[in-house]
């Protein structure tokens, strides 16, 4: 490597971890007053990233699931999502770490914590910064999460080497997710009528459930069909009548 090489590496270098220092800085400073609240902090032990980016823990014995606040980062599929998984997966599995849960939770339901290394490294931070994920606006990120991703953006590494591509992805995703629930809910439908079932559908939120043909889908976010009220009520489900006036 030539001198004038190794000195624009080392500039790079010094820049990068100088920054990186700074915003951790920031990042701390904004981010304890939600730690110093209700939020629960505690170790655990990383058992890997899965394909959706979720991170499987090991605590007090048991295997939990947490998220990354204040940051996306790519599922399976999208733009980047195999070098971002390994970027993460390289950093913490194995290890263990300090995981500081901030209140927010995923649709679906998994928690999102500040993570930091055995090297107090906060990892939200660092993934931003290489530029693996980007900032999630529903968990409303500090300024610092913002910078850490200008980092990237300027150098235009990671997802922001192509930033239109990613949303594209993004949006190429939730339509083939939305396409796979419709064959699914069909397929059982189909099911359901060839065998001449009664099917029924549950709130999952409301823990209740009802005849399909007596109910707007429109009106549930999260549903489950069932086969049987035997299933809906196995899974402590409430029937309630929604047929009034086709029963009468």
């Amino acid at each position: 490597m030539s001198r004038l090489l190794k000195l624009d590496y080392f500039s790079y270098t010094m820049k990068f971890a100088l920054n990186f220092c700074f915003l951790l800085g920031l990042f701390m400073s904004q981010a304890s007053g939600a730690e110093a609240g209700n939020v629960k902090a505690y170790f655990a032990k990383v058992l890997g990233i899965d394909a959706n980016g979720v991170i499987h823990i090991q605590r007090a014995g048991a295997v939990e699931y947490v998220k990354l606040s204040y940051v996306r980062v790519p599922s399976k599929g999208e733009y980047k999502a195999q070098e971002a998984h390994s970027v993460l997966a390289s950093a913490i599995t194995g290890k263990w770490v300090q995981i500081s849960e901030t209140g927010f939770k995923s649709r679906s339901g998994v928690k999102s914590a500040i993570i930091r290394d055995d090297k107090q490294r906060m990892i939200n931070l660092l993934i931003l910064s290489l530029g693996m994920a980007m900032p999630e606006p529903l968990e409303s990120p500090p300024q610092a999460a913002w910078n850490a991703s200008s980092i990237a953006q300027q150098e235009k590494i990671g997802l922001w080497e192509n930033p239109d591509f990613y949303k594209l992805g993004r949006v190429a995703n939730y339509a083939n997710r939305y396409l796979d629930v419709l064959s699914h809910f069909e397929d059982g439908v189909k099911a359901a009528e060839e065998k001449k079932l009664e099917l029924l559908v549950a709130d999952t939120d409301k823990k209740e459930f009802y005849k399909l043909r007596c109910i707007e889908m429109d009106d549930i976010v999260n549903w489950e069909l069932l086969a049987t009220q035997y299933v809906g009520e196995g899974r402590g489900y409430r029937y309630v009548e929604r047929c009034f006036q086709e029963d009468s």
